[in-house]
């Protein structure tokens, strides 16, 4: 299936994201190393509340802590939602706390209606180009950054001198990065020339 077809209401945007996460090397790779815990296509609070429950109660036995994580990763998925209303905003990493920092839980991305509505997601390969900049996200929330002797993580990143605005903007840096690593890949060394008019 394609986007194009989720687009005519062809295929139903969760088969196709199931199909992605099968044929793309890197999703699976995600998901069996345990980084991802898979796509979700508009989750609803209970669905949320039951993902991040079994996510978070691998790194907390503590009941009020971990209500409290998942209580404030629901939240900040609808405060997501609502400071890009109006905006392409395609996919939400669940959770997308600071509690989550480098926890080697299971990172979710949550996929919105943008994701079909959009001028600028046109094709496999736009779509495919968005998983490589999220998996990034992903690879990051999961395992923590290290640069350099520096390792950031939620247990280091209180010692560190870094201010939020600076680590959101490290880390949009190191996704859109991957997505150009893998652009020039696909051009200049193996002569693939992807169809996305974005590229």
């Amino acid at each position: 299936s394609t986007l194009t077809q989720v687009k005519a209401g062809i295929v139903s945007p969760l088969a196709y994201l199931n199909e992605r996460a099968k044929c793309l090397p890197e999703v699976v790779y995600a998901k069996n190393s345990g980084m991802s815990g898979g796509f979700l296509y508009e989750p609803d609070d209970k669905e949320l509340e039951t993902l991040l429950r079994s996510s978070f109660s691998s790194i907390t036995n503590d009941a009020q802590k971990l209500s409290k994580y998942v209580q404030l990763s629901i939240n900040a998925y609808h405060e997501s939602r609502s400071k890009f209303k109006g905006s392409d905003l395609f996919a939400i990493i669940i959770p997308g706390i600071i509690y989550s920092f480098g926890g080697k839980i299971p990172i979710y991305l949550a996929f919105t209606k943008d994701l079909l509505s959009s001028s600028n997601m046109n094709n496999d390969a736009d779509f495919d180009s968005l998983i490589k900049h999220e998996l990034k996200h992903i690879e990051d929330l999961h395992n923590g950054i290290k640069i350099g002797d520096v390792y950031l993580s939620f247990n280091t990143i209180s010692k560190q001198p870094f201010t939020m605005p600076f680590f959101e903007q490290l880390m949009e840096l190191r996704a859109e990065y991957e997505v150009l690593k893998d652009i020039f890949q696909r051009k200049v060394e193996k002569g693939i020339f992807s169809v996305s008019p974005e590229w």
